[in-house]
């Protein structure tokens, strides 16, 4: 070693970063990076290693090393660096897999940079082929400098081989940049630009959750690499010359283009309006600095907010006005850590190429350490480093924020805006879709393969079947099947001597109890469809209800009746009746409903207006009744109470379940005064064991000791079902109990997406609502009808058999809700989901569960 003293110098704002960084994951190769040149010629390795040693000799970001004292990092620039060139001959093996696999090793390898930065070895392939392989920490190099690395490499080994030397030795040093730096940080220009970065970033509270993901502050990652092939690049490269988009070069309006489609993507995958991408400011601003290899670039915030009406050319332009800003004021040293702490994706765009080596064919290859920045979910990498004429994007995804199924989708849902953008660039950049999608691809999960069975046909065979069994209890009232059948088809037989037939529409106005119950079955074996008002609805509500359903009949009960102003239409009070009703025949009707009867009529709350009356019919009815059999696995031993209001979707469940099981329904009448508290009564009795409830009921169970409890079947709907809730209800219960989550709108009768609680798998804020029932889609949308990606906020769209038929009486409404299903012909229309305030929180688990069959 020479006796001339090693020169200390302290680190940059980027090696700063970049230190803390591997000082936080010390045993991963955060930021090794790798360069390989496949040389297509002969190489004498004894001028290729001189060549190598003049390059350690004339730059000094090989000779640094760097250390730490007393926690304060330092670089040294060694005077000598003892060097001797690996050579490695593998041609023997005539494989590239066990090249690459070499490859991938090397570059994994960690780097001591107390000794030395960089790692280089020679390959020989074939008789006439090499691969040169140069890593270097992260610490001294940036892309423009490993261009400058290669191109100095490259001139050496011509020099050598020609025997002649090289016309300019005295390269600018890295060392006079890191000077530069510190000099500049003190002036009032950097104050200045130090200000405008504070003031660009300091109301950036949240970052982007693409996929609706956390990042998970992990180093892993993956590399997926995506060829844009010479056609797409050139007409990107066509699009940068029109006068609307050119700007000062063709690199600077790419990378503007490029930027443009990524803050669309990155809204798109998020739904967030305002997004920070952090782009690598090169900070070469001589012609000195623009020759000198070292680690220059620092990654700094682009802001950008979009609006509802943004076309990718509107937004292009606001980009280009933001780019413009960025260059004014991005100068060494800007980065500071509210800046770094404002990003979590990174688009770079690189300028360097690299022409061929002593005039042999050169083929670059950059290759990826399996680690980012731990605060980063996605940084992006646009190149044509080999001057082919295409564009190849290199996406570097964090392995533990994204699954490997979301990985894989990412380069085509950013190919599919970036093809958008050159098929129309005037288009809003929410309208192109992002999945590829084939025509008539959809999330059907089940063909109907049963013939249809009404739910009294169901009811009437179990009554043949077992006639003695016991089918209602409402308080010391007990009916068997034969005698609940009885009791129905006297009604039915007096409602058909009335008229009543297929076509009519019957509104009942009654309290829980058997009385109701019997007057459901008889209006459906009279082929007719009921519209049920709970005993607690205001007389004007009432009225409404039966005007605007078109009931030519209300059923009810005395004390009811007296206490509204019923509109003028047919009143039958069974109470009073009673006695002529007794008088009717037994029999079975007979009347066999079609699929596409009208079932019932459930009017919404009429929370945002007036009610809506939501028409169900007989199939829809049976494809959720029968499908609730199956999945709930009920049968003669189920025992379900009716507690809940009668106008209330979840009681339909609680109806006509019990009853084509061929098990029980335990009857709760409401409470005349104050809140319904029935379902406390219902928890006294124990007399259950299956129960549908909303979350709301479930806060009951907490004040009660179920540990004699028989309910082993739950059944959640109606609202927002909570994680923590439903790990709680399950450890009150003695013994296993299986707790669903069933979604759906009355639209979509009762319940047409499901989930079963599961503890271990079910560990986010909410229970998911899960798969699509038999016979149902459901699609997750944008405003445009695309179907989004797994993760994305959308609207939820259902299709199916138990669509209802529309709304009563609102021609218009019905148009605007049920519209054309564009993914496949055979179902007839979707419904577009109506809980608004459910489709921001909501949305992500439906997808996942959809997804995850």
């Amino acid at each position: 070693m020479s006796d001339q003293k090693d020169s200390f110098l302290k680190l940059t704002k980027s090696q700063s970063a970049l230190w803390a960084g591997q000082k936080m994951h010390p045993n991963v190769p955060l930021h090794n990076v790798v360069y390989t040149f496949e040389i297509t010629g002969a190489i004498d390795k004894i001028l290729f290693e001189k060549a190598f040693q003049r390059l350690i000799k004339t730059t000094d970001i090989l000779r640094i090393i760097f250390s730490e004292e007393k926690g304060v990092p330092n670089q040294t620039v060694r005077n000598e660096v003892d060097f001797s060139l690996e050579f490695i001959d593998l041609t023997h093996h005539q494989n590239n897999t066990t090249i690459d696999k070499w490859l991938h090793e090397r570059t994994l390898k960690l780097m001591d940079i107390s000794e030395r930065v960089f790692d280089t070895a020679l390959l020989k392939t074939g008789s006439n082929n090499y691969v040169w392989v140069l890593k270097l920490h992260h610490l001294v190099t940036d892309a423009v400098s490993n261009s400058i690395l290669y191109r100095r490499m490259s001139s050496f080994y011509t020099s050598e081989i020609t025997n002649t030397t090289a016309a300019v030795e005295n390269f600018p040093s890295f060392s006079d940049y890191i000077k530069f730096e510190h000099e500049q940080s003190t002036t009032s220009v950097n104050n200045d630009s130090n200000k405008y970065w504070e003031e660009r970033t300091k109301n950036l509270l949240e970052k982007p959750k693409l996929y609706g993901e956390k990042i998970d502050n992990s180093t892993a990652a993956r590399r997926i690499t995506l060829n844009l092939g010479t056609q797409r690049s050139q007409q990107l490269r066509e699009l940068a010359n029109r006068t609307e988009f050119k700007g000062w070069t063709e690199d600077l309006t790419l990378f503007n283009i490029f930027l443009t489609i990524y803050f669309s993507y990155i809204h798109r995958v998020s739904g967030q309006e305002t997004i920070a991408i952090g782009a690598p400011s090169h900070n070469r601003t001589t012609r000195e600095f623009q020759k000198t290899a070292g680690l220059f670039i620092e990654v700094l915030p682009l802001v950008i907010d979009i609006e509802n009406e943004d076309t990718f050319i509107s937004l292009f332009n606001r980009v280009k006005i933001e780019t413009n800003n960025y260059l004014r004021n991005a100068r060494p040293g800007s980065a500071e850590a509210q800046t770094n702490n404002s990003f979590n994706t990174v688009l770079n765009f690189i300028h360097a190429d690299f022409p061929d080596f002593n005039g042999f064919p050169t083929k670059t290859e950059w290759f990826h350490s399996d680690h980012i920045d731990s605060s980063h979910a996605l940084r992006t990498h646009v190149y044509d480093m080999n001057n082919s004429g295409a564009f190849k994007i290199a996406f570097d995804i964090n392995s533990n924020t994204f699954s490997d199924a979301t990985a894989e989708e990412i380069p085509v849902h950013f190919l599919n805006l970036l093809d958008a953008f050159l098929k129309n660039p005037e288009q809003s950049l929410r309208k192109p879709g992002l999945l590829d999608t084939a025509p008539g691809d959809a999330l059907l999960v089940e063909e109907l393969s049963t013939p249809f069975k009404s739910v009294i046909q169901s009811f009437e065979e179990n009554t043949n079947s077992s006639p003695n069994s016991v089918a209602l209890q409402f308080v010391n009232e007990i009916l068997t099947y034969n005698s609940l059948n009885k009791k129905a088809n006297q009604l039915a037989h007096y409602l058909k001597a009335k008229g009543i037939n297929e076509k009519s529409r019957i509104a009942l106005h009654f309290n829980r109890g058997s009385d109701y119950i019997i007057s459901v079955l008889a209006v459906l074996k009279t082929g007719a469809a009921f519209t049920p008002i709970a005993s607690d609805q205001p007389t004007e509500r009432v009225n409404y209800i039966i005007s605007n359903s078109k009931s030519i009949l209300l059923l009810s009960q005395s004390n009811l009746i007296s206490k509204i102003d019923i509109p003028d239409i047919g009143i039958l009070d069974v109470q009073k009746e009673n006695s002529i009703i007794n008088e009717q025949p037994f029999t079975n009707l007979e009347i066999q409903s079609s699929p596409e009867s009208l079932s019932y009529i459930l009017y919404t709350s009429g929370s945002t207006g007036k009610p809506k009356g939501v028409l169900i019919s007989q199939q829809a009815l049976s494809n959720y009744i029968f499908w609730a059999k199956e999945a709930y696995h009920t049968n003669k031993k189920s025992i379900f109470p009716l507690f809940t209001s009668i106008g209330f979707d979840l009681t339909i469940t609680s109806t006509f379940l019990p009853l084509v099981s061929g098990g029980r329904i335990n009857v709760y009448k409401e409470s005349v005064t104050g809140p319904d508290i029935s379902l406390l009564k219902v928890l006294d009795d124990n007399l259950v064991n299956c129960i549908k409830l909303t979350p709301s009921h479930l806060a009951l169970f907490k004040e009660k000791k179920m540990s004699t409890s028989f309910i082993h079947t739950m059944i959640v709907g109606g609202e927002e079902f909570r994680s923590n809730l439903a790990k709680s209800i399950k450890e009150v219960f003695p013994n296993e109990i299986k707790i669903f989550n069933e979604y759906g709108p009355t639209e979509a009768t009762v319940g047409c997406i499901v989930a079963e609680y599961n503890e271990s798998n079910h560990t986010k804020a909410t229970v998911p609502i899960g798969l699509p029932i038999s016979n149902m889609s459901a699609y997750v949308l944008d405003e445009y009808k695309n179907r989004v990606p797994k993760g994305v906020v959308g609207e939820l769209y259902l299709s199916g058999l138990g669509l209802s038929d529309g709304y009563a009486n609102d021609l218009s409404l019905t148009a605007q809700k049920f519209i054309e299903n564009p993914f496949i012909s055979v179902i007839k229309c979707t419904v577009r989901e109506i809980w608004p305030e459910l489709i921001k929180t909501e949305v992500l688990n439906i997808w996942v569960g959809l997804m995850s069959k």
